[in-house]
């Protein structure tokens, strides 16, 4: 009964009273021309009905032919409210765009905070989820809480439990980290210690096992340099998991090469684009490359409104002066020593450099002082 009376509403009626001439003809009339007569009620002067607000103007010609006289009571309805308050449509407008706007802003999510990560893993974090499905502006509706934590944490091996949860239009990232396990070396097992590098002896000193080179000897790599098998004065042979510290002078090259064939680009006409991000779209125009999307925070909260830059830009080829090519291939050399050679001792650098039409040569020998341990296990039958 009351989605009925909601639906009168919505539809607007008017409450008339006939009187005089003939009620029951004027009733017929309009039921037999399908006019929806409701609310009928009789009277001792005539009856008095209620009809859609579009039929009301339907009823005059039957109120002729039955000699009835017509009142209007009341009107009452949204067609009449909206007739009353045409000069205000435009607050009736804005009031119907705010409940859709609420009502489409509760299902989807404003703000993802996350919880368990240090500043600079809480991107990757947000990538992850956000390529599976969790992100500012998501529809809840389309987010599977276990289906998602089941696809990121297997691009988050570094986290041994991930979950995701929703309070209101909040997303809760939650991550632990995985505590790795250490590798236990075996210092049960036999072994030996044998020579990682070619080099010279400077200092060698046995922890466990027997010494089998002195200082000075020159050792070439995978030659034996503490012994697991420890021989007893009483003629007994015991295996040892040999260890120590054996330091030698070695020689190590490293060589850098850049050749004038390789594919050098210059941006040309570059031009930078800023437009407004709001629940994970950008709105405006300009959309160019590698976008950085920045969305504004607010007690350490996003909130789902921020910028997106970007640019775009055009690339030509150009051809480097030698002198340009010599500082790459330098740079490059710096690098692998960086990598390469963290905790030796760099003893003396002598640098070559060949240069040609095709291609610049740049190789670094080096002398160093570095721990040259390694180990090899004594198979036991």
């Amino acid at each position: 009964m009351k989605f009925l009376n909601i639906f009168r509403l919505f539809r607007g009626y008017v409450r008339v009273k006939a009187e005089g001439g003939f009620s029951d003809k004027f009733l017929n009339d309009l039921k037999i021309h399908g006019i929806n007569a409701f609310d009928v009620e009789r009277s001792s002067m005539g009856v008095c009905l209620s009809v859609f607000a579009e039929d009301f103007r339907l009823i005059h010609a039957f109120r002729r032919n039955s000699s009835m006289r017509l009142k209007i009571l009341e009107k009452r309805g949204l067609p009449f409210v909206l007739y009353r308050r045409k000069n205000r449509i435009g607050v009736l407008f804005g009031l119907a765009l705010g409940l859709l706007i609420v009502y489409y802003f509760s299902g989807s999510l404003l703000t993802i905070s996350v919880e368990g990560v240090d500043t600079l893993n809480e991107n990757k974090v947000r990538g992850v989820f956000q390529k599976n499905g969790v992100f500012i502006g998501a529809r809840v509706e389309d987010i599977d809480p276990q289906t998602v934590c089941d696809y990121a944490v297997l691009d988050l091996p570094e986290y041994s439990w991930v979950s995701f949860s929703r309070s209101g239009t909040n997303g809760v990232i939650k991550v632990r980290e995985a505590v790795p396990v250490p590798e236990v070396e075996s210092h049960i097992k036999p072994r030996n210690v044998i020579a990682k590098y070619d080099g010279q002896i400077v200092k060698i000193e046995p922890f466990s096992g027997k010494e089998e080179v002195k200082v000075g000897s020159a050792v070439v790599k995978g030659d034996l340099l503490i012994s697991g098998a420890v021989d007893l004065t009483s003629g007994i042979t015991t295996l040892h998991a040999a260890e120590g510290n054996v330091i030698a002078k070695t020689k190590r090259d490293i060589v850098s090469e850049f050749s004038s064939d390789s594919s050098l680009f210059k941006r040309m006409n570059r031009k930078g684009y800023t437009t407004l991000l709001f629940l994970g779209k950008r709105i405006g125009f300009g959309r160019g490359e590698n976008a950085y999307e920045s969305y504004f925070e607010y007690d350490g909260i996003l909130i789902p409104v921020g910028l997106a830059s970007s640019f775009r830009y055009k690339e030509k080829r150009v051809e480097l002066p030698r002198e340009e090519e010599y500082l790459l291939c330098l740079n490059d050399l710096f690098q692998k020593q960086e990598e390469n050679m963290k905790n030796e001792d760099i003893q003396s650098v002598k640098v070559k450099y060949e240069f040609s039409e095709e291609e610049t040569i740049i190789t670094a020998s080096y002398t160093l002082l570095e721990d040259i341990c390694d180990y090899s296990y004594i198979n036991v039958e």
